[in-house]
């Protein structure tokens, strides 16, 4: 695991960083049917406003924060980035 440091924002722990690469993971596999997804349409789903992360997180994850447990599911071989019309798609694999 790594720390992304961004000003302003308390870093995330192991725990809280698992909690959103685990949503990612749940909310692509719901999605599968769909095909891939926008990134940035994946990131306002994290942002919905009906998504309490206050008991995981205290607050929604960043748009980097987002695209760190996406990577680290693509190592995984749970995820695939692709580009349709020069914007970036991810679909659960």
């Amino acid at each position: 695991m790594h720390t992304l440091v961004q000003e302003g924002i308390k870093p995330l722990n192991e725990i809280q960083m698992l909690a959103v690469v685990s949503t990612i993971d749940v909310t692509l596999e719901e999605l599968r049917s769909e095909g891939p997804i926008k990134f940035s349409d994946l990131v306002g789903i994290m942002h919905d406003p009906e998504t309490d992360w206050t008991h995981d997180l205290g607050r929604p994850p960043t748009g980097l924060e987002v695209m760190s447990a996406c990577c680290l599911l693509e190592t995984r071989g749970l995820l695939s980035f692709g580009f349709i019309g020069g914007l970036m798609h991810v679909a659960h694999s």
